[in-house]
């Protein structure tokens, strides 16, 4: 009793005083008990009303049902960080795989998985059926967060069981702090074991870094220093690059290296080498080591980065070389160094884009360049100061899918046309099936989400999947039910619940698709498909029920199980209705190639004719300020104003309203410009013999232009333990300090995210600023420092760089953070060679968990129950008498019943007629007849009814007389 009452916990105890009711209850119903034939309905009633009462009071006090646990949880944390040489890591996972199955796993014991890099995943949650296998999506190994790993299994421990957590690392932790987060395992109870991948690197050269001053001149010899850690004596060859290209470093010797030998520690070689020309200059170190001196290859790189003053330079990015001929020979007239590239020649990080003052995109779509380059453009305006000028065309602005991008934040239009437009509309169903390839739900979510965004908020969109749960349509359902986008809020939504699942054949797909297409009014309507082309392929007539319906389909074929028919399959679908066909092998081209199929009514964004002649609207500033008049356009695409601080000095006037045709703005500390026809090859032919095309053109792009770096001011910067490390030196033209300056700055991270950081003044002239640098790669400090007066020094430019992720400078394990880690918590310290003694579910020294249960609300339903039945008894209870009456009728007509039948039988045996009697035969006393066992049973059957029916009238004259 006294264990059971140990297990039972009440919230409310106080509650528990309402069982003294149960005194009067019984005292009241004692009188009852009196009464003559009425006692065993009052014990009845008395009985149900105590349990009611006793049950009442018991849930009202809320009790708790405390159940202790008997099992044991184990999440064995897996360290895949590319610290750890692979082969290292499968030899651990064999080892424990057997050692998690061992006979020291008891039934009810549970097994979980989590892998640790970056991040962590979680590769099974804790199960009894579970066994040991890393995720299947692995974490990126570029970083070790042993700390996540640690939060991330405390948060799904089970409450019913004991638990153990177990670290299989070699301790080289780069990112969080697991100390921090092992305090959090000691407070809940909960022990670490530590398995240590024990190693250590003997012949390994890392490349640590490459210094150079951050600003230089043309024509000026600059040190480059190189700082080499080698472990143990090492021999090899040092090369030098400048911008990608070799630097002979060393005449005298064969090739354009230096061969060096190497001593055990810290290695310094300085290269003196003369800078010849302006724009960002990196400098690349490579080692290349003789054989069997190194172990990483991804370590023997170093980058520095010096930033040489040069005129203005304009990068003109075009398709098409011979629509941008008059703007080139305008900028060069005007002395402005002119670089002319295609898409493909936009750089793919900051440091790329400082060689640039601004930027021109003449006529170039959003699918022609990828989420880095772009994203990066939009740091080059928004934090480095530089200019954009973005001008028409066919497949330009809204035209080019570039609604809803990140760079028309900084332009001075909207690339989605007014709400007065009366445009028609297009409409766009999507069908996706990305499970197959890598990654699938990533890149599903990813693609739709960019389709989403180029559309136009008057288009219709649709999003169709396969999901086990739809119970239609072969499992094939809306996500997104065909509707217009809108502020595109719900489209967006439903791509980011989309759950992707294997679809079985492209009929049911298609076929909801066709539905929903033909029941809105679109002036295009268009499916885009993305598949590994393993369902069944749709019937002809399928397919033919789309081309009568003029409904486009574009295929995307991704990796998966697609066989070469599978390939054939998804061409002639793409074939038969008039839609493209993709066959992408990186997944990275996939957000463009669905802006580009999302174009559904571009050319209507588009207004041709005229020619119109554009009216002007004085702003009082601006880069036009003297020119009051512009030749005809014939045509535009079609944008709305942004208003706000845009300034659109140059419109064309239509019945829907103006449309802008000039407009600027400034971004950030940057500046952008808008022309929304062309330059002179189609819409604007008789702009390049108008007599102020070349002061039009070279006022707009010089006003655009970032200003030169400022002489006065001069910014150091390095790395030192993952943190980037800004100093600045500030004087005035006098070489007095410049003090008490207000900053701008920014750190622009390898993935083109800005981070404001902080400037304090530390001296005279002196300013210093600190950032984590939680990213490999090149990262660009631009500083812009301001007086109290207004008076700004311009944007100074700096690069640090980490050319390899922290993990690959390791070239040891550990063990003494995993011992520590072990010692706070209460852990063990394990080895691999322990396979057969220690046992990893052990349960000595847990506390065993109390898994608390209400069961107020079971008690309460019961209590319930039970009132009804007090009810019934109260209010329908039946006594003896009444029953004896209630079944009289009954009883007399069965009686009545019974002798009716054998008085039948009776006159049926009198009426039957004698059997003659042969003569020679003697005469015998009369037989009685003979009957049939079917009468015989049933004569049989009656005489035991009456039997029963005697036996019950003689015990309810007893009972009456008694």
């Amino acid at each position: 009793m006294t264990t059971m009452l140990s297990l039972m916990q009440f919230d409310r105890p106080g509650w528990l005083l309402l069982l003294v009711l149960l005194i009067p209850i019984v005292m009241m119903s004692w009188r009852g008990m009196q009464k003559r034939g009425a006692r065993s309905r009052v014990i009845a009633a008395t009985l149900i009303r105590c349990v009611v009462v006793l049950l009442l009071a018991v849930a009202i006090a809320r009790p708790v049902w405390n159940r202790i646990g008997d099992g044991l949880t184990l999440v064995v944390l897996l360290d895949r960080s590319q610290s750890i040489p692979r082969v290292l890591q499968d030899q651990s996972i064999e080892t424990l795989t057997e050692w998690t199955n061992q006979k020291h796993r008891e039934k009810g014991d549970r097994l979980s998985v989590i892998s640790i890099g970056e991040n962590a995943v979680i590769g099974s949650m804790p199960s009894e059926l579970a066994i040991l296998e890393p995720a299947s999506n692995e974490p990126k190994g570029g970083a070790t967060n042993l700390a996540s790993g640690v939060q991330l299994a405390l948060a799904i421990l089970p409450k019913d069981t004991a638990s153990r957590l177990l670290i299989v690392s070699d301790g080289n932790e780069t990112d969080g702090q697991v100390l921090a987060a092992a305090s959090l395992a000691k407070s809940a109870g909960v022990p670490i074991d530590v398995l240590p991948v024990r190693y250590e690197h003997e012949n390994e050269v890392i490349v640590e870094q490459v210094l150079v001053s951050s600003q230089s001149r043309i024509g000026q010899t600059i040190p480059v220093r190189v700082v080499i850690r080698s472990i143990g004596e090492s021999s090899g060859v040092l090369h030098i690059l400048r911008n990608n290209a070799p630097i002979d470093v060393s005449p005298d010797e064969e090739g354009t290296g230096v061969s060096m030998a190497l001593r055990n520690g810290v290695n310094a070689v300085v290269f003196d080498i003369p800078v010849n020309s302006g724009g960002p200059q990196r400098f690349t170190a490579t080692w290349q080591p003789d054989s069997g001196t190194d172990t990483i290859a991804a370590n023997n790189t170093g980058v520095g980065v010096t930033f040489v003053a040069r005129g203005g330079t304009v990068l003109l990015v075009t398709e098409n070389e011979l629509t941008t001929s008059h703007l080139r020979d305008v900028l060069i007239e005007s002395g402005i160094s002119v670089v002319v590239t295609s898409p493909e020649g936009i750089p793919r990080d900051s440091i790329g884009f400082t060689a640039y003052d601004a930027v021109v995109l003449a006529d170039i779509p959003r699918w022609a360049i990828d989420d880095s380059q772009e994203q990066h453009l939009l740091s080059f305006v928004h934090d480095i100061g530089g200019g954009l000028i973005m001008t028409g065309g066919p497949t330009s602005f809204g035209a080019g899918g570039w609604i809803g991008s990140q760079l028309e934040q900084a332009m001075p239009i909207r690339c989605e046309p007014p709400q007065t437009r009366n445009l028609p509309r297009g409409a766009l169903a999507l069908i996706m099936h990305s499970c197959e390839m890598l990654e699938g739900n990533y890149w599903g979510q990813e693609v739709a989400g960019a389709a989403v965004e180029a559309l136009s908020e008057q288009d219709f969109i649709g999003i169709v999947e396969y999901s086990w749960n739809s119970g239609t349509n072969a499992n094939c359902d809306w996500t997104l039910p065909m509707q217009l986008a809108g502020d595109k809020v719900a489209a967006m939504d439903a791509v980011h619940s989309l759950t992707l699942g294997d679809m079985q054949d492209f009929d049911s797909a298609l076929e909801l698709s066709l539905e929903g297409l033909n029941g809105v009014d679109a002036a295009q309507r268009h499916v885009i498909i993305i598949s590994d082309g393993d369902p069944q392929p749709p019937t002809q007539e399928l397919i033919q029920s789309y081309r009568d319906a003029s409904v486009t389909i574009s295929t995307v074929m991704v990796g998966g199980h697609g066989s070469p028919m599978d390939l054939q399959m998804m061409q002639g679908i793409a074939t038969a209705t008039g839609g493209r066909f993709y066959m992408v092998n990186d997944p990275t081209q996939l957000p463009q190639i669905f802006i580009k199929e999302a174009q559904l009514n571009s050319r209507s964004l588009i207004q041709e004719g005229g020619p119109w002649d554009p009216s002007h609207i004085p702003s009082g500033t601006g880069p036009l300020q003297g020119i009051n008049s512009i030749p005809p356009i014939t045509g535009l695409v079609v944008t709305a104003g942004r208003g706000g601080l845009s300034q659109t000095p140059w419109v064309i006037n239509s019945s829907d309203g103006d449309d802008p045709l000039y407009a600027w703005w400034h971004h950030g500390i940057g500046k952008s410009i808008a022309f929304t026809s062309d330059l002179g090859s189609q819409w604007t032919t008789q702009w390049p013999a108008w007599s102020s095309f070349a002061p039009f053109w070279q006022r707009s792009i010089q006003w655009a232009m970032r200003g030169s770096m400022p002489p006065n001011v001069m910014v150091r910067s390095r790395v030192e333990g993952g943190r980037g490390i800004v100093d600045i030196e500030a004087v005035d033209a006098n070489a007095s300090f410049l003090n008490l300056m207000q900053s701008h700055a920014v750190a622009i991270d390898p993935h083109g995210q800005s981070h404001v950081i902080s400037v304090r003044q530390t001296g005279p002239g002196h300013y210093h600023a600190e950032f984590d640098m939680d990213q490999s790669g090149a990262w660009l400090v631009n500083v812009a420092l301001q007086s109290a007066d207004g008076d700004s020094t311009g944007a100074i430019p700096a690069a640090v760089s980490i050319p390899y992720p922290a993990e690959y400078s390791a070239t040891t394990d550990n063990a003494v953070l995993l011992h520590e880690l072990a010692q706070r918590t209460g852990g063990r310290m394990l080895s691999f060679d322990e396979i057969d003694s220690r046992n990893l579910f052990d349960r000595e020294g847990l506390e065993l968990p109390v898994s608390p249960k209400p069961v107020w609300d079971l008690l309460a339903i019961l209590a319930a129950s039970l009132l009804i039945i007090d009810i019934a008894i109260r209010r329908l209870w039946i006594d003896r008498k009444s029953m004896q009456t209630m079944l009289a009728p009954v009883a007399q007509a069965t009686t009545s019943s019974v002798e009716a039948l054998r008085r039948v039988h009776e006159q049926q045996e009198r009426e039957q007629p004698k059997k003659e009697q042969p003569e020679n035969v003697s005469p015998e006393s009369p037989k009685e007849p003979s009957s049939t066992p079917k009468q015989e049973e049933q004569i049989e059957r009656d005489d035991n009814l009456g039997k029963l029916l005697k036996r019950k009238r003689d015990r309810g004259d007893q009972g009456g007389d008694s």
